[in-house]
């Protein structure tokens, strides 16, 4: 497993195992596309219009991780299967 810290969050799917299920129930199973990595953030200072108009002096960005999507497929005994996304 590659642990290097890289910038940016790249997406990578999550998926769930659910090992116990009851005789006759329907089986779920969840995957989630998430990120791992960590949030860019940075602060300079304000341009001089800004500071003409406001006491703020300093400017400040930010980009962090979000959950891209989340999807669970219901699959039951009698064949039946669904399948819920997220988008």
């Amino acid at each position: 497993v590659n642990t290097a810290v890289t910038a940016g969050c790249p997406y990578i799917p999550f998926n769930a195992v659910i090992t116990r299920v009851p005789q006759g129930a329907c089986a779920v199973s969840p995957s989630l596309i998430g990120c791992s990595g960590h949030c860019e953030s940075g602060a300079f200072p304000a341009r001089r219009a800004v500071t003409l108009v406001t006491w703020h002096r300093v400017t400040s960005a930010a980009r962090c991780c979000t959950i891209g999507s989340l999807s669970v497929t219901v699959s039951c005994p009698d064949g039946r299967s669904v399948t819920l996304q997220t988008c």
